[in-house]
């Protein structure tokens, strides 16, 4: 009767620390998930203000350009 009782409480453990380390998968994976889409908004972010940078640079290059030909009377001469 003993060994019949252990052997159901040694399943009951079994099952319960099966449930435990499910829950730790699922509370992992989904703390991957966070990390992931935290980390692609970041990039996002990084690679959208730079091309912001790059494009007011452009703007810009294309100004002083425009602005240095206007002061040679409308001729580019290197």
């Amino acid at each position: 009767m003993q060994a019949h009782a252990q052997c159901a409480t040694n399943s009951m453990s079994r099952s319960s620390l099966l449930s435990i380390l499910l829950n730790l998968k699922q509370e992992a994976q989904s703390l991957l998930d966070t990390t992931k889409n935290t980390y692609d908004h970041i990039l996002h972010s990084v690679i959208v203000n730079d091309l912001k940078k790059r494009r007011e640079a452009v703007k810009e290059g294309h100004y002083l350009f425009r602005s240095f030909i206007d002061l040679n009377n409308g001729t580019y001469n290197d």
